[in-house]
C-alpha cells in the first residue's frame, strides 16, 4: 500500500499533479534508456565519434505517448533532410575554413526560423549542425556516418517508446482528464463553503496546476487520431469551463457577506454534496449516481428560484452571481456527460465507456 501511494505523496511534495509526475518519470526513464542503448550500439559499430548526433536523435524523437512518437516520425525525417539540404551545399561549395561557419550559421538561421512556426521542425537542427561540423576533407563519408547515426537514434527512440513503460495517447488523455475531475471534486466544497464566511480569502485550490493538466490532456488529444476525437474534445472543453465557472463562484462567494442571509444555505449545501459525489465518481471511473445528478439540477433550480423572493437588495448582485456560476457548473457537467455518451465503441474500453449515466426522465 505504501508503494502504491508513493507517486501521490511525491506529487504532493513537489506540488505536481500525479498524472503529470507520471509523464515526467516515464519520459525520463525512456530517454535515459534510449541514450544508453544508442551509446552501446555505437560502441559495437565502432562509431562513437557520432555519439553526439546519435544520442540526440534517440532522445528528441521521444514524445509523451506512443502515438505522439509515431506521429512525429514523418516530420522529424523531413526536418532532417531540410537540414541536410541546407548544410551540404555550403560544405561543398565554400573553401575550407569558411564552409563550417557559413553552413552552421545558415542552417541554424533557416531551421530555427521555421521552428518558430513549426516547433517540431527543430529536430532538423541535429542534422544541420552535425553536417556543418563535419570534416571537409571527407565530407561524403562524414555525412553518411552522421545520417546513419541519426537514423539509428530515431529507431532506438521509437523502440524505447514501444517497449519501455509504453503509454498510449488515449490512456494519457483519460488519465489527465480524470485527474482534473478528481481535483474539481476536492475544490468545490471549499469554494462553496466560502458562501458562509464573510470576507473569505479568494483563490481556487489547485486551479492553475489543473489548467496545466487539462492542457496536457489537449496535447494528448492532438496525438490521438480516432473516430471519437470530437467527443473527447467536448469533454475536456466541458471540464475546462467547469473550472472557469468554479473560479467565478469563488469570486462571488469570497467578496460578499454570509449568503445564508439570502436563504441560500440549503440549496448551496445540496449542490455542493451532489456535485462532489458526481465528480468524484467521474474521476474514479465509477458509475455516476443518477440521483446525485438530479440533486444538482434541483439545487441549481432552487438557487435561481429563491433569488427574487429572498435576496435583499444588498445581497442580490452577489447571490445572482453565485446562482449563475453554479448553473454554469451544472450546464458543463451535462455537456461532459453528453460528450461521453457520444463516444463510439470502435476502440478499447476507456474511462468514458465505464461511465454509465441514464438521464433522469
Amino acid at each position: 500500500m505504501a508503494l502504491r501511494d508513493l507517486p501521490r505523496r511525491l506529487a504532493a511534495r513537489l506540488d505536481m499533479d500525479v498524472a503529470a509526475l507520471r509523464d515526467a518519470l516515464r519520459i525520463a526513464v525512456q530517454t535515459g534508456a534510449a541514450a544508453l542503448a544508442m551509446w552501446f550500439v555505437l560502441v559495437a559499430l565502432g562509431r562513437t565519434s557520432e555519439a553526439f548526433v546519435g544520442v540526440l536523435s534517440a532522445v528528441l524523437i521521444l514524445q509523451p505517448s506512443i502515438g505522439g512518437t509515431l506521429n512525429s516520425i514523418r516530420t522529424r525525417f523531413a526536418a532532417t533532410f531540410v537540414g541536410l539540404a541546407v548544410g551540404m551545399p555550403a560544405l561543398i561549395l565554400l573553401p575550407t575554413g569558411w564552409s563550417t561557419g557559413v553552413a552552421l550559421a545558415g542552417s541554424l538561421l533557416i531551421l530555427n526560423g521555421i521552428s518558430k512556426l513549426r516547433p517540431d521542425w527543430a529536430y532538423g537542427v541535429i542534422c544541420a549542425v552535425g553536417l556543418s561540423l563535419a570534416d571537409n576533407m571527407n565530407i561524403w563519408v562524414s555525412a553518411t556516418d552522421r545520417l546513419i547515426a541519426i537514423a539509428l537514434g530515431a529507431a532506438i527512440g521509437i523502440a524505447a517508446s514501444l517497449l519501455i513503460w509504453p503509454d498510449t495517447a488515449k490512456d494519457r488523455f483519460e488519465r489527465h482528464l480524470a485527474s482534473a475531475l478528481r481535483a474539481f471534486a476536492r475544490a468545490l466544497p471549499e469554494v462553496v463553503g466560502k458562501a458562509k464566511v464573510e470576507g473569505a480569502e479568494e483563490g481556487v485550490p489547485e486551479r492553475h496546476r489543473i489548467l496545466g493538466t487539462l492542457q496536457d490532456a489537449r496535447d494528448a488529444l492532438g496525438a490521438l487520431e480516432m473516430a471519437d476525437h470530437a467527443s473527447r474534445e467536448a469533454r475536456v472543453d466541458a471540464v475546462t469551463e467547469a473550472w472557469n465557472a468554479l473560479w467565478l463562484l469563488d469570486r462571488a462567494t469570497a467578496r460578499t457577506r454570509d449568503l445564508t442571509e439570502a436563504g441560500l444555505e440549503g440549496p448551496l449545501e445540496d449542490f455542493r454534496d451532489a456535485a462532489g459525489r458526481v465528480y468524484e465518481a467521474l474521476g474514479r471511473g465509477r458509475r455516476v449516481p443518477v440521483r446525485e445528478m438530479e440533486r444538482m439540477r434541483e439545487a441549481a433550480q432552487a438557487l435561481h428560484d429563491h433569488l427574487p423572493r429572498r435576496a435583499g437588495d444588498e445581497l442580490l448582485e452577489h447571490a445572482a452571481m453565485v446562482a449563475f456560476a453554479l448553473g454554469d457548473v451544472m450546464r458543463n457537467t451535462e455537456a461532459l456527460m453528453e460528450g461521453a455518451q457520444r463516444e463510439t465503441w470502435t476502440d478499447a474500453p476507456s474511462w468514458s465507456e465505464r461511465v454509465s449515466l441514464r438521464r433522469a426522465g
